[in-house]
């Protein structure tokens, strides 16, 4: 069980990480790098992906 509650805790840090990774892009977007801002996107959703099915996993171990 603690090791579901650690992918829990793993997956939230992840949801944090996505948001401010996509949050992230405006700032690029103001500087003028497009595809930097692709990329931040990109990454933002993976970690939120990913995030979303370490939360689920620890609520099922």
């Amino acid at each position: 069980m603690a090791q579901g509650y650690l992918m829990i805790e793993l997956g939230i840090m992840g949801l944090f990480g996505a948001f401010w990774s996509i949050a992230g892009t405006r700032l690029v977007r103001e500087q003028g790098y497009p595809w930097l801002e692709k990329i931040g996107y990109a990454a933002g959703v993976v970690s939120l992906v990913l995030s979303l099915i370490y939360i689920v996993w620890g609520f099922t171990r």
